[in-house]
């Protein structure tokens, strides 16, 4: 188990299904980045560009797409294994629809997700049309988007952000 508890649906790419909210680890297990697989290696996210993710890759996939926009962070569409998924890292699946007790264990959701035709809708229109809007580290990032394309809920606390302030927290009380 990682730093935060994220790797109890580790899945391999050939157990991937449209619509199935992935991520990975980044960073050494700090954070996760998150996105809907849309099929045939292509995965939607939201990021922002950093060095974990340029805007043009080294290695670029032909579904690498949306480089040249202006803004430093937004939807992309690029594919699994050459992109999204970081050589040596591994893949998850963000699994929903499961009791109270496995959400504050795991990165499991309450909210019953939509139809797959209606996540891949989402993602897709989020990618055309750019209207996720900037980065906000709690309340617009990788794992905010890719939970409204499969709830269709915009506000979405993050996961890992969340537990990331609780340890600020505990580690501020500890040291006073």
């Amino acid at each position: 188990m990682g730093l935060l508890g994220f790797h109890t649906m580790k899945i391999k790419e050939e157990e991937l299904l449209a619509g199935d909210h992935i991520y990975t680890d980044r960073n050494q297990h700090t954070y996760y980045h998150h996105g809907i697989f849309i099929g045939d290696d292509r995965v939607i996210h939201f990021t922002k560009v950093s060095s974990d993710y340029p805007a043009v890759p080294e290695e670029k996939c032909d579904h690498h797409s949306n480089t040249t926009r202006d803004t430093e962070s937004g939807v992309r569409m690029s594919c699994v294994l050459k992109c999204f998924l970081q050589p040596g890292h591994s893949l998850y699946r963000f699994v929903y629809d499961e009791g109270l007790l496995a959400i504050v264990r795991s990165t499991r959701s309450a909210r019953h997700c939509t139809r797959v035709e209606s996540v891949l809708r989402r993602a897709n229109e989020e990618l055309e049309e750019d209207t996720f809007g900037g980065s906000s580290l709690i309340l617009k990032n990788c794992e905010t988007f890719a939970y409204f394309c499969k709830t269709g809920v915009k506000f979405h606390l993050s996961k890992q952000v969340l537990r990331s302030l609780g340890f600020l927290v505990l580690a501020a009380a500890i040291m006073v």
